[in-house]
Formats: structure tokens, sequence, C-alpha cells
């Protein structure tokens, strides 16, 4: 009798391990495109009446198809955003009723930036400029920035050689301008060493700096410039931060209304980090900021490195990823290891080309509570070195739900045979799943830049040298 208990279990097991091996459902598209070098960039709507739209974009061309819940191809539609002009697409924002794209356009010697709003059947809604300027007067870097709940955009539009700087937060629902400055003093410093900006879904935009202050650029501060609707610039500093990293990132919550912020930090040697920081600035009480250090302690870099180490000198190359906040107050953030070498190719005694190799090695993910206190942390181990690929089949995507996290990378970006899947609960707890076996059918996968449409779904592009392929997974 006892070995039939032990039987029946074992069945049984083994039939949870197979339902949960087909806990995914892949499905794939016929190739979209068959040149690579056509497609500039892509985005995919949420299920609309049963049925995907497909966004595509080379220069003034954007190209619309509808395709259903099988991916094939239902109906197909080509839009000319400008004639007779230099454009380039910088968002391309869907939703449920229409999708806003947002493009750079150079035309007799005017460059401009513009918001178009279309409806689903690609009929054009409405249109607006953001800004405008002579194009001989700027060598200008453009910005932007789309709210959590995306339906604000931030566009900054800089200069490498005037201090005139243009500011525009506009609401993608209304299609007007929220606010607009023109900003003559630069409001970069040439001691920073970050910067950032963050954009909360009401429309205030936060620029965030890390300078040098005192004698020798010895002290470190946060300079932190508030612009709103209300026709109100606030300027306030955070010294004695002790901050002396390159690396960092900002993101705001806006259930909490504070901004969260994490780098990493260094206690003499610059190109290691020995520990991160948090840092949480209220909105509305900034002053009540809460900044801590978390060390790299032996145990975190044994695990880090799958070693014991002699001596904790730090770890090389980390770089903050991503930055989560939980339905439930707490924060995830995300840091990884990645590096790029440059090397030649020789032939005979002449240079044939210069490549770069991407190296997108081991991550780790810290929790933090309410309170701004470490919870958790987990070590992901991973190795993807990229060759001649722009690192587009490496790094991770994060696939977030009401109570879950998931985490999803390819193992090896060389091999391209097997997806590993994390789920993070809410307070930072992790669970290894089943990932995803695709070895053997010719799906190259671009995790670092895929779509969440729902809850439960994904859009990851497989990339091959002359053909382009959607992929949708489903839980």
């Amino acid at each position: 009798m006892k070995s039939f208990k032990i039987r029946q279990s074992i069945v049984l097991l083994l039939i949870a391990g197979v339902s949960h091996l087909f806990a995914q459902k892949i499905t794939v598209s016929e190739p979209l495109y068959y040149n690579m070098e056509n497609l500039e960039g892509y985005s995919v709507s949420p299920k609309i009446n049963s049925n995907y739209l497909f966004f595509s974009w080379q220069n003034e061309k954007l190209k619309v198809e509808a395709l259903n819940e099988n991916l094939k191809k239902i109906w197909s539609k080509d839009e000319i955003i400008e004639r007779n002009a230099k454009v380039i697409v910088l968002e391309l924002i869907p939703n449920l009723e229409s999708f806003c794209v947002v493009v750079f356009i150079q035309k007799d010697s005017i460059d401009y930036i513009k918001v178009l709003k279309f409806d689903n059947q690609v009929k054009l809604l409405d249109s607006a400029i953001l800004s405008v300027w002579q194009s001989k007067h700027f060598n200008h870097r453009i910005e932007k920035f789309i709210s959590e709940d995306k339906k604000v955009l931030l566009s900054v539009t800089s200069s490498d050689i005037s201090a005139h700087n243009i500011l525009c937060a506009f609401s993608l629902d209304s299609m007007k301008s929220i606010w607009k400055y023109n900003i003559r003093e630069k409001p970069v410093s040439k001691e920073e060493l970050f910067r950032h900006w963050v954009l909360t879904n009401d429309g205030t935009a936060f620029f965030i700096t890390d300078e040098k202050s005192g004698a020798g650029g010895k002290n470190k501060q946060i300079d932190v410039i508030q612009y709103d609707k209300n026709n109100s610039i606030i300027d306030f500093k955070i010294t004695g931060s002790k901050l002396n990293s390159k690396q960092a990132n900002f993101s705001f919550d806006n259930v909490k209304k504070q901004i969260i912020g994490f780098g990493t930090y260094s206690n003499q040697n610059h190109k290691v980090s020995n520990g991160i920081y948090y840092l949480s600035i209220p909105q509305f009480a900034p002053l009540n900021y809460k900044f801590s250090l978390v060390p790299f302690d032996n145990n975190f870099v044994t695990a880090f490195f799958g070693k014991k180490v002699k001596r904790n000198i730090g770890i090389k190359n980390l770089k903050v990823r991503n930055i989560n906040h939980q339905t439930n107050g707490s924060t995830i953030v995300f840091f990884e290891q990645s590096h790029f070498e440059r090397y030649q190719y020789w032939r005979g005694s002449w240079l044939h080309s210069t490549e770069i190799d991407f190296f997108y090695n081991n991550m780790f993910s810290m929790s933090f509570d309410t309170s701004g206190n470490k919870e958790s942390t987990h070590v992901y181990v991973k190795k993807q070195n990229s060759e001649g690929d722009e690192g587009r089949f490496s790094s991770f995507t994060l696939m977030k739900t009401p109570k879950e996290l998931k985490v999803l990378f390819n193992t090896n970006a060389a091999t391209k045979s097997w997806v590993e899947e994390y789920k993070i609960q809410n307070n930072g707890v992790v669970q290894h799943s089943i990932g995803l076996n695709i070895k053997g059918k010719g799906l190259n996968l671009a995790f670092r830049n895929a779509i969440q449409t729902a809850p439960n779904e994904l859009f990851v592009s497989s990339e091959g040298i002359k053909q382009f392929k959607l992929v949708k997974i489903n839980w």
C-alpha cells in the first residue's frame, strides 16, 4: 500500500511537471521583413477586437499591419508622415483606441518635433507641433520621455553650441501642451556625473544631476530642478550624499509620489563598485529625503561570482538596468554586469573591419520595503557574449503582473537554445520556473526589446540575417 502511494505521488508530480512545461504558448508569425536594413523600428498594440496592430517604419514611411490571434496578416496600410523631408520616428505609443507617433522633421531649413494621432484604421485624427527652430542655428540633441501611464510626453531639445533649451510636457489625450519652457541657461553642469529626467503622470518633470562642489570638488551633491504646469521652477540640492559613481538611474513612484533612485558607489577605485545606494525624494517634501548605502559583503560577492573570493575588491562594470514599483509599495531594482570590447579583423597586412563584442553576464535584484530598507537579494547567473549583433539578443526583459515580475533572458546569446524564466513576488522572493526550449526552432529572440501587451502576454522579435518575425508568448 505504501509502494502504491509513492508511485501515485510520482505520477502526480510528473503530471504537474508536464502541465508546467506547457504553461507557455508560443505563436510565431510569417516573416514580416526580409531585409532588416529596411526596418528602423517597430511596435505592437494591445489586442483590439481579437487583432493586433504591428507598426514599423523607415524614413518618412509608416507601415501598419493588422494581425489576427495566430499572427496572420489581415490588412496592411502605408502612411507617408511628411513628403520631401527628413523624418525620424522618435516614439510610437499605441493604445486600445488610437496611436500617437512622435517624429523629428527637417524640411526647408526648419526643424521641428511633431505629434500625430491616428485611429486604429490609420486615419489621422489630430496633430501638433511641440518645438520648432532654424536648422542652421543648432546642433541639437533631442530627448523624449513617456509617463508611466503613457499619456504624457516630455521632449527636451538642447544644443552643444547654444544655451538655448526647449522643454515641453504634452498631453497625448488632449493633444495640447501642459507646459513649455525656453531655458536660456543650460541646465547641465560641466562637472556633472550623470543627468536624468523623471516624468510623473500629471506632467511634472524633474531634472536630476550629480555635481562636485567645494574646494577641489571633494564634496558631492545632487541637484534637482522641478518643472510643472504652475509655471514654477523649483531648484533644490541634496548635499553630503557621498556619491562617487556615474552609474545611476531614477524613476517616479506615481502612487507614493516620490522619486526613487539607485546607483553604485566606490570606496577607492572608481572602476569597481563596492556597493549600491538607495535614494528616495518625496515630491512635496524633498528635504525629507532618505539616503542609504548597501555594501557588497563577502557572502554577496561569493554568490555573484559563484565561487569564494579571497579578497573582496567589489564588482566591475555594473549597470542600473531597471527600477520597478510594486503594488504593495516596495521597490525592486536590477543591476547587470556588462561591457563591450572593440577589436579589428585583419586580412593579410590590410585592415579588414572593426567589430564590437558585447558581454552581458550575471545580474542581481534587490528588493526594498516602503521605508527604503533592503528586504532581499537574488543573483541570476548568465553568460551572454554577443558577436556582431549589437547585443540585441542579450540582457533581459521584465514582464509585470499584479502579483509578480517575470524575468526572461537567453541563457547564452550565442547558442540561442534556452530561455530562463524567474518569478519575483512582491516581497522580493524569487522562484526559478521552467523556461522555454527554442533549440532547433530557428528563433533568435531579442528579449531586450520585448513589448508587453497584457498581464500574461509578451511580444518578442526573432531577427535573422534576412528576416524578421514576431513571436507571441502567452502564459
